[in-house]
């Protein structure tokens, strides 16, 4: 079985309407994991240019989410996103002030849902502690010498052990640093851990 019970269980999916927009399991899947991984960067630039009123950015922020949640067979989701868009073009600000929060809230809880895609399964091998410290030291060198496709492999490698929370959650900071090449928050991030 391609997709694991697990998201079968997130009460937000459509998991047969999400495998039919993306055309396979396999390209949902991968999908559903990319929706996942930039949901925190995206979600922070929603937030942050509703705190700015800047309504021209923010239309075309809900309007990517409208698009990447419907695929992903997150109607609802796809829903307020799409209302609130129709508002950020009006300049409907008292849509968009009643409807971001909690947009925002619902956003990241199927983010937070997702989260089992940063951990590895469960019969996953241990990451020991030797290889742990060895793996984090190679992504604090591999920034420095800014190693696009070296450090991008060893991130994907460390997803198939079996991850504390912590260093899941460096991971996936750290792979949301690369999207954005930014190899020094990238070495600050992981540093901090060894």
């Amino acid at each position: 079985q391609i997709i694991p019970e697990w998201i079968f269980a997130i009460e937000e999916l459509d998991v047969p309407k999400g495998v039919s927009g993306c055309g396979s399991q396999e390209s949902f899947m991968s999908v559903l994991e990319v929706f996942h991984k930039t949901a925190g960067q995206k979600a922070d630039e929603i937030e942050r240019y509703f705190n700015e009123e800047d309504w021209e950015n923010y239309t075309v922020k809900v309007h990517a989410l409208k698009s990447s949640a419907a695929i992903i067979g997150a109607q609802e989701l796809s829903d307020r996103a799409k209302k609130l868009e129709a508002a950020g073009k009006e300049r409907d600000t008292a849509v968009i002030l009643e409807g971001t929060a909690s947009l925002l809230n619902d956003y990241r809880t199927l983010d937070a849902a997702l989260s089992r895609f940063d951990a590895g399964s469960a019969d996953a091998p241990e990451l020991s502690d030797d290889m742990r410290k060895d793996a984090f030291e190679t992504i604090v060198s591999l920034a420095e010498s800014m190693d696009y496709g070296l450090l991008e492999q060893l991130l994907r490698d460390l997803k198939g052990y079996r991850l504390t929370e912590g260093d899941a959650g460096i991971v996936r900071e750290a792979e949301e640093r690369l999207m954005q090449l930014d190899w020094d928050g990238i070495a600050e991030t992981v540093r901090s851990v060894i």
